[in-house]
Parts: structure tokens; sequence; C-alpha cells
């Protein structure tokens, strides 16, 4: 093979099975773009089928990022499809490139979220932006030698941190390859024909799946589901878009300003603001999150941990820890105790948790795993509190009665400066665990 004629020759003679597929497909796994090479796969074969596209992905991942942002560049010089920084995420300076070694640097795009009013020439459709970036799999980001390569990397960005799954190509040819013998040995136009049949079929599959899976639990027929022109599922219709100066007015209804109003009934401030604040929360989100935040519908999930919430729910979040309003106006009350938003603030504005609150997550997490089938208790955190010196009350006189049966006990221990979850698991389940975290 070191001779050039000896690699034409050799070349020549598998010149027929030496292309196979190239395709690209979004996160969830649905294809978008088949092309059938007739030699073997280069970054042209990808560059073609994203110009053919008339919105250009405005994120791309790719096994050799920078072959395909140098290829489709030259391509079209006076338009450049991949920019800013030819693809990557930020500015190949020695400060960035150190950064992201360091891991201290992070790059944020929102439109991945919320759409954005763009001002650019020919802006994506669904995101907003006229911006497009190249990145690497995870799997390939490790065989570049180029420093600056680092700052194609999928962990760079917050938005795509933990939930992106960049083998859906690799995932989907291991499904494909039962079909490679009889695809291999059909005629050209047969093999397109049959190919483009299998991909449809897959693809309303998988489409199938990931509805089922979105709004399981019996929800299919409490939660309309239509198609927007961009041929995207649209559950329900969005309610959520109310402008600020409208809430604020039903947050804080202003008195009336005629005399001969009607009188209105005598309440203490705890329960008019309770009303008042309830009143908003299906307004800010409405059915979507409603649904979406039912205790039997929350699963474990990495995109949690990424998760940006959107104009609402941050609207919401806002006017509950706004540190300007009274802090002894009752924001949620529990069949526990009643929360204040001043127990929001220790939760997500201080460092040292009430417990109040503490019991409050509690008692949602109970409601959640109770939804699963298991049975657990949680101790009250005030509660474990006594067992310790000075008090040293007798910890087997707050188990409830039936405590032999449950699947999980959760014992919140207080020690100077946090808590710890002390779990044990029931003999039921075969085995005992113990393990404490801090919190």
């Amino acid at each position: 093979m070191k001779s050039r004629q000896t690699y034409d020759k050799v070349f020549q003679s598998i010149w027929g099975a030496s292309g196979g597929w190239s395709v690209i497909l979004c996160p969830h796994g649905i294809v978008y773009s088949v092309k059938f090479n007739l030699r073997a796969e280069s970054p042209r074969d990808f560059a073609d089928l994203l110009l053919s596209w008339k919105h250009m992905p405005n994120v791309c991942v790719y096994d050799f990022a920078r072959g395909l942002a140098a290829h489709t560049n030259l391509r079209v010089p006076d338009k450049l499809p991949f920019h800013p920084h030819e693809g990557r995420l930020a500015e190949p300076t020695e400060e960035n490139v150190k950064a992201a070694q360091d891991g201290s640097l992070k790059v944020n795009l929102p439109w991945l979220h919320e759409r954005m009013d763009s001002v650019n020439e020919n802006p994506h459709p669904v995101t907003g932006s006229s911006d497009h970036y190249v990145l690497y799999d995870r799997f390939h980001e490790g065989n570049t030698k180029d420093p600056k390569d680092i700052l194609r990397r999928i962990q760079l960005v917050l938005e795509l941190k933990g939930w992106l799954n960049s083998q859906v190509v690799e995932q989907f040819f291991a499904n494909m390859r039962k079909s490679n013998y009889f695809l291999s040995n059909m005629s050209p136009s047969t093999h397109v024909f049959l190919m483009r049949n299998i991909n449809h079929h897959y693809n309303t599959v998988t489409n199938k799946k990931l509805l089922e899976r979105q709004l399981r639990h019996g929800r299919l027929g409490k939660i309309n589901i239509s198609l927007s022109a961009l041929g995207q599922a649209v559950v329900a219709p969005l309610v959520c878009n109310k402008p600020r100066e409208i809430t604020e007015t039903v947050l804080n209804p202003a008195p009336s300003a005629s005399g001969d109003s009607e009188p209105q009934e005598r309440v203490d401030n705890k329960k008019a603001n309770r009303r008042s604040t309830d009143a908003t929360f299906p307004d800010l989100c409405g059915p979507p999150c409603e649904a979406l935040t039912k205790p039997e519908n929350i699963l474990a999930s990495r995109s949690s941990w990424c998760f940006v919430p959107h104009p609402g729910q941050q609207q919401l979040l806002n006017y509950v820890l706004d540190i300007s309003r009274p802090k002894d106006e009752l924001i949620v009350e529990t069949s526990s105790g009643c929360l204040t938003r001043s127990d929001f603030w220790t939760l997500g504005l201080n460092k040292q948790m009430e417990s109040t609150i503490g019991n409050g997550c509690f008692e949602l997490i109970t409601k959640i795993v109770q939804s699963k089938g298991i049975s657990i208790y949680i101790e009250n955190l005030y509660v474990t509190r006594t067992w310790l010196a000075p008090y040293g009350c007798d910890p087997l006189q707050s188990f409830p009665t039936d405590a032999q049966r449950m699947d999980i006990i959760v014992l919140p221990l207080w020690t100077p400066g946090h808590f710890q979850l002390c779990e044990s698991c029931s003999e039921d389940q075969s085995r005992a665990v113990v393990r404490k975290k801090e919190l």
C-alpha cells in the first residue's frame, strides 16, 4: 500500500463497498439526512448534507470537528458557515485554552432553551441565533493534537452538559448492522429505496417512544399535542408569556380608587398574602408545568442538574426570593406546616437551611417515592435534634408503628454545621444499605 500504483489498484477493487452511509441525526435519534457514499467517508460528505439544508443546525457534533469546520468554510468563503471563532465555543486565545484545560471556562448558549430575538441575517427559526458551532463527540475529543480544539468540547456548554447523547449515530449503526448483509447485495436503486423506507419506519417508532415517555402515566388523553409550522410537537398552549407588569399587578393588587366600592371581607395579612400568591401560580406556568411537576411524573435525570427555568418559572422564583418583599408572607402551605418567604431565603439565598423548609422538601420527596410504589418514612428534622445531647430522647419512640414494614427509612441527623442523611433499606430487599450524605 506504500506505492501509489498498488494503492490505486486495491482501492479500485473495493470501490463499490468502501463508501457506506453518512447520516445526520438529532440528539433523540431521529434521522434527518442520509448520503450514500461511493468513496470513503470524509468531512466533504457531511458538508454536502449540511449545506443542502435551508437552515443549518446551530450546533453540530462530529468526530473530526476541526476538519469539518475547515472544509466547510473553505467551500463558502464569502459567507462562513461556521462562525464565530471558526465554530469554536470561544476565541482561541491562550487564556481561554488554559481556562478550558482547568475546567473554569463555561459557555452559555441560552437560545438552546429559549428563542432569542436576533437582528443578524438568516437566524435559525427555532433558536433565533445565527451562530454555528461544530464540536467533538465525547469518544473522539481526545484524538486531536491541536490544543485549541479543547474549545470544541461539549462539556463547556452548560445547556448541553450532562444530557446530550453524542453517540446516537453509533447506536443507529449498531441497530442497522443486522441489515448490512442484504442491503449490500442489492442494486443501487433498490438499496436507496429500501434504506429510505427503513429510516422512515425507524423515525416513526422513535417518535412514538419519545411521546410515550414524555406523556406517561395515562396523560395522553389530557394533553393536546399538535405540530407547529416547523414540525415540532407542541404540548398544550403556553400561558407563561404574560408581561411582567400584568403579573406584578396580580401579585400586588392596587387598592380601589373609588370610595363607593363594595366592602371587602376582613382577613389577616397572612391569608391575604396566601390568597394573592396562590392565585398567580397557574397563570405563571400553566397546565404543562403542572403536569410535568406532579410527583408521579418526576424521574431521576442528569438534565435536572443543568435545568434552565422558562421566563414564567424564573419570574415566580424572583418573586419568592425577593428580599424587598415581606419576609412573613405565606408562600406555600404543606400538610406539615406553612412556608414563608424567609424560609425560602434560607434555601435559596442563605447557606443555613431552616428546618421547616427542609421538612417541606422531604415531604415532596416522600410523595415522589410513594408514587413509584415504594414505602418510605423520613423523620422530622426537629425531632431528630432531640435525640442528641442535651435532650437525649429515645429515637424508637419517634418511629411509626409499621416502621418494620417500610422499604426505606431516612433519618436526617444534625451535626454542628450540617445535616447527614442516614438511609437504611429494609431486609425485604435482601440487603441493608447505610449511606451518609452531607447537605
